[in-house]
């Protein structure tokens, strides 16, 4: 009697209810894990990293941590606004903040050197406010930063001008595209814009 309730012990640990040891051995036969999981009662069970009927895909975001503020994506995190870095651990406009050193080369305007600074905009995370900018432009510009770049939507900047652009910074280097319409007289100035530390 010994026996029998050992070997029943036995099949139920290895093939849940199953009464028999040659049927969990039937269940796993001709079924190939591969060396990333083993079969259990006709099923492959995958080791950590790895999925799929026979373990055979890779989970390309196994032990990828993105933080609280982005996501894994086929092995590359995917930063929230705001974020970069390989693991979304940078704030992406703390490169842009400062004072710059720029200069402007212009349509209409000529050449310029002036400086400019980039501010904090406290109401939005990837945003920025440029003051100085193109010394023709009085207000405060506002700005997004997506990544490396650096985006202007047209806006008043006071007499009669409106500002837009795009930018990358590289470093620290910003170039940018800048546009300045004059509303009064129609001209549009366009600026090649190289902003150094």
């Amino acid at each position: 009697m010994k026996k029998f309730q050992l070997y029943l012990v036995i099949a139920m640990s290895v093939c849940g209810f199953t009464l028999s040891l040659e049927s969990c051995r039937e269940a796993c036969e001709g079924i190939d894990c591969g060396p990333h999981g083993t079969c259990e009662d006709g099923v492959c069970i995958c080791h950590e990293a790895y999925s799929g009927v026979l373990c055979d895909q890779e989970l390309p975001c196994f032990e990828i941590d993105c933080g609280q503020n982005g996501e894994c994506n086929n092995g590359i995190c995917s930063c929230n606004e705001g974020y970069t870095g390989e693991r979304c651990e940078i704030i992406a406009r703390n490169r842009f903040i400062g004072a710059w050193n720029v200069e402007d080369s212009c349509s209409v305007g000529g050449s310029r050197i002036y400086e400019a600074e980039i501010l904090v905009d406290s109401l939005r995370l990837a945003g920025v406010l440029i003051t100085g900018l193109a010394e023709v432009i009085d207000d405060p510009v506002s700005a997004t930063i997506d990544d490396d770049e650096l985006i202007i939507t047209q806006q008043p900047g006071g007499n009669d001008l409106l500002v837009s652009g795009t930018g990358s910074i590289s470093g620290e280097i910003i170039s940018l595209d800048l546009m300045i319409e004059n509303t009064a007289t129609s001209s549009v100035d366009s600026c090649k814009s190289t902003w150094t530390k």
